[in-house]
């Protein structure tokens, strides 16, 4: 069974993806005219979900 801290951490990782992948598709006409490959792609909608990840984890656990 996971713990309390495990599920919040999986919530947090959760809902950055969302955030990230609705502003990404949210403004896709401008993505769709800028020359990049998949792997750019994929790389900054994943650097994106983990930065927000982190953030929110700081912010959340701050009295550690």
């Amino acid at each position: 069974m996971a713990s309390v801290r495990d599920r919040i951490s999986i919530l947090l990782l959760v809902i950055a993806a969302v955030a990230v992948l609705w502003f990404v598709l949210s403004r896709m006409r401008f993505i769709v005219f800028i020359s990049s490959s998949w792997t750019e792609m994929i790389l900054i909608v994943v650097g994106s979900i983990v930065v927000i990840f982190l953030l929110l984890d700081q912010f959340f656990n701050r009295s550690r």
